[in-house]
């Protein structure tokens, strides 16, 4: 079972593997054919300017994420690329992703659900004056539906342009993972993902004792898992 991982903004593919190992070990032990890919963002940010460390100066984002833009410049690129990974890594059962790289996971699997898609999205461009263009790469893409999203410190893409996207069931089973010491993801802005996601059944719902990361306790892995 192939599985993709995202990582947050001001991450790296490796630097997330390094930080769930735990977490990893716990999965292939529950399932040994698993398999993970870790993808890294194209966009480097900038470091602070005290801060020049190695790994200061590889901080990605899979979007300019202070940017209000119809869409954040990177945005289309990032989805290109995972487009690619899913071409030639795929087919991937899921998704773990962290933080904004949640908002990337629930926009795969809404374009990878297939039904009505792109008929939605062409009635949305002809009724909303501001709509995320469908990304082409998609069309063509050979992928099954995505069949779980575990989302992590998510983040909800409530702008009106990315709303043809979550107009339909995403057809997987969704689990969100909180950090019950998260200050970076609000309130309103953890409530608003389950409202926009709609997933196959009830969602899964984990509280860890920690902030704005995967869990690291063994209880929530196993969870998780």
């Amino acid at each position: 079972m192939k599985i993709l991982v995202l990582h947050g903004y001001t991450q790296t593919g490796e630097s997330l593997r390094r930080n769930i190992g735990g977490l990893l070990c716990r999965l292939e032990e529950a399932v040994p054919d698993a398999t993970f890919s870790f993808p890294t963002a194209h966009i480097r940010l900038q470091p602070r300017q005290d801060d020049a460390t190695s790994s200061a100066l590889n901080l990605r984002g899979w979007f300019e994420a202070s940017q209000a833009s119809n869409p954040p410049d990177g945005l289309v690129t990032s989805l290109g690329d995972l487009a690619l990974v899913l071409e030639s890594e795929g087919p991937f059962a899921g998704i773990i992703a962290l933080s904004l790289g949640t908002i990337l996971a629930a926009m795969l699997a809404s374009l990878l659900h297939g039904g009505t898609i792109i008929e939605t999205h062409e009635e949305t461009i002809r009724n909303v004056v501001e709509a995320m263009p469908y990304p082409e790469c998609f069309a063509a893409l050979r992928h099954a539906p995505l069949r779980f999203l575990i989302l992590c410190a998510a983040r909800a893409a409530t702008e009106s342009y990315y709303e043809w996207l979550f107009q339909e069931d995403l057809g997987v089973r969704m689990c969100y993972v909180v950090g019950d010491s998260d200050s970076v993801v609000s309130y309103e802005d953890r409530d608003a993902v389950p409202k926009r996601l709609i997933g196959r059944g009830e969602p899964i719902m984990i509280v860890h004792p920690g902030g704005h990361h995967l869990p690291t306790d063994r209880p929530s892995q196993v969870a998780i898992v």
